[in-house]
């Protein structure tokens, strides 16, 4: 092999030209962890502002827990997010969510998981928010799965995919309201191996917490099974959640 032709397979390696940013599209090296650029990094919408210690929320108060929680008492432990539901976030998460943009799903998981180790989170299981078969068939795939395969190689914590089904189809939450959101969830989830998770910490991986409806229901039935719960999730958004 000529000296030149290998120096570019070697270069070619070190500085592949195929790995592009994942929100602007410029060329990246494989240093990169998270697959976005320099310039897109500081620019992200993090949330990482005043926030509920509880929900995770982004509050403007004098209080560390926001009147949502105050008054509810939701059944899981801790909920965290990288980010707000925000600019390039909210664009990338509709991408990964309906394009079939499934190689998004290792990216965003190590943004997550970044806020796992951050905020100290100790879990022995991972389980994510399940799709009814009728969307699963429709979609191709569950992006809330994609995701917790990611963080449990990451984080490697054991996967249950067999635990928390959703035995009812819903209508999209997308277009209801708070109180809509919490009766459209009704009896819509069920937890097959109530012994897998009593007395476990669970990580309840979702892609968006938005009024938290369904993290609260899955959450409820986890924790009327013995588990502790904490949640993890890409994005919050505060389109419901006031202080």
């Amino acid at each position: 092999m000529k000296i030149k032709k290998f120096s570019k397979i070697i270069l070619d390696i070190i500085y592949p030209t195929d790995i592009k940013c994942i929100f602007c599209g410029d060329e990246l090296d494989r240093t990169n962890y998270e697959c976005t650029c320099k310039s897109c990094l500081p620019k992200l919408p993090y949330n990482n502002k005043q926030i509920c210690d509880c929900c995770g929320v982004s509050i403007d108060s004098v209080s560390p827990i926001c009147n949502e929680c105050h008054s509810k008492n939701p059944p899981y432990y801790i909920a965290r997010a990288p980010f707000e539901y925000a600019d390039k976030i909210k664009n990338i998460i509709n991408n990964f969510k309906y394009n079939n943009a499934k190689y998004l799903a290792k990216p965003l998981s190590q943004f997550m998981a970044k806020e796992y180790y951050k905020h100290n989170f100790n879990c022995q299981l991972i389980v994510f928010t399940p799709l009814s078969k009728e969307k699963l068939k429709e979609r191709g795939y569950n992006q809330a799965e994609l995701l917790a395969n990611e963080l449990a190689i990451i984080l490697n914590l054991l996967i249950r995919k067999d635990i928390v089904i959703k035995v009812k189809k819903t209508l999209s939450q997308t277009t209801l309201n708070h109180a809509e959101r919490k009766l459209n969830l009704e009896n819509a989830f069920k937890i097959i191996d109530k012994k897998a998770v009593k007395n476990k910490n669970i990580l309840l991986v979702d892609d968006v917490f938005t009024t938290g409806a369904t993290i609260t229901a899955i959450s409820n039935l986890l924790k009327k099974s013995g588990a502790k719960v904490y949640v993890l999730t890409i994005a919050h958004t505060n389109l419901y959640r006031k202080v």
